[in-house]
């Protein structure tokens, strides 16, 4: 069987345009660099994942408006778990929009933790993937199917 995989919360950066000040060069130097949102597609079609959800990385709006920007240009990105003021006005120019409340997958900021989140992400997503694909190998068909996209899809109301 061919599993179609998403990424479901794929964060990508350009501190230029958005500067990641959670990023400390000295202890997070494993992602201390821009990734771009086509180099992420990149990465992933070149480990057999078909598409992913980019998520925002700091609560500014700018950002949110330039994630979407960038996925109209790749097929790839299926959606954006982006940022926005509920108290303002944007959020209610848009109330058909789908809004996920603190989609709980964000790294705690009060401890360690960042730094060993980072570390943990020095192998690649090559490593990633495999660990990820080793852990579901012994699932049901239907599980992999639910946690390798089918899930994403029915959250984020993805094609």
């Amino acid at each position: 069987m061919s599993r179609h995989l998403i990424d479901a919360h794929l964060h990508v950066w350009e501190r230029a345009r958005h500067p990641q000040p959670w990023i400390d060069p000295q202890t997070m130097s494993e992602i201390d660099r821009d990734y771009p949102p086509r180099s992420a597609v990149e990465t992933l079609t070149a480990h057999g994942v078909d598409a992913a959800v980019v998520v925002q990385c700091v609560n500014e709006l700018s950002e949110t408006v330039d994630l979407l920007a960038d996925a109209t240009g790749l097929p790839a990105v299926r959606g954006v778990v982006g940022w926005v003021d509920l108290t303002a006005d944007v959020a209610r120019r848009h109330e058909s929009t789908r809004f996920v409340l603190d989609h709980l997958g964000k790294v705690p900021m009060t401890s360690t933790t960042p730094v060993t989140w980072a570390r943990e992400l020095a192998g690649g997503y090559g490593s990633w993937l495999t660990a990820y694909l080793q852990l579901t190998a012994d699932l049901e068909p239907h599980e992999q199917t639910a946690i390798d996209g089918a899930n994403a899809r029915r959250v984020y109301g993805l094609a």
